[in-house]
């Protein structure tokens, strides 16, 4: 799975029409995408969803996630009270959902980096989620090249 998580990912779709989607339900969009397996090499397709849910005006209930076989493997979100998996330190704010190799699952909660805690808009936050994920999607939807933020 770490091969998959950090590998580029192509949704095609745009900011505009996720942003747009989240004024009425949450945003999803499912993709095939050929990875290649760190350890063997090998070329492999894999389905993947992304799921974003929370309104804009909303901050403290945005959230990207990045799914395989309905379950996480990577992704952000916003927390009231979660404790860091890398210190034991209890912790509010945006956090990043990180791979456990035991449960199969993005389970375990990481302070975000700074420049993924404070955002001007929805769009932001999701310009830098994907950054940070290596999501690619079209800047808008004109666009014919994926951007990856």
């Amino acid at each position: 799975m770490p091969s998959v998580i950090s590998a580029p990912k192509f949704f095609n779709t745009s900011l505009h029409a996720i942003l747009e989607t989240l004024k009425d339900r949450d945003f999803r969009l499912d993709a095939e995408e050929e990875i290649t397996d760190e350890s063997s090499g090998k070329r492999t397709s894999v389905s993947l969803r992304l799921a974003v849910s929370g309104k804009p005006e909303y901050p403290n209930n945005w959230n990207v996630s990045l799914l395989y076989g309905n379950k996480r493997i990577d992704g952000f979100g916003f927390e009231g009270r979660f404790v860091d998996m890398t210190n034991g330190i209890l912790c509010s704010g945006y956090h990043r959902h990180t791979w456990n190799p035991k449960t199969q699952e993005a389970e375990g909660k990481v302070l975000a980096r700074p420049s993924m805690r404070a955002f001007a808009s929805y769009r932001q936050f999701l310009q830098r989620a994907f950054k940070e994920m290596r999501i690619k999607v079209l800047q808008d939807d004109h666009d014919d090249y994926p951007t990856l933020f």
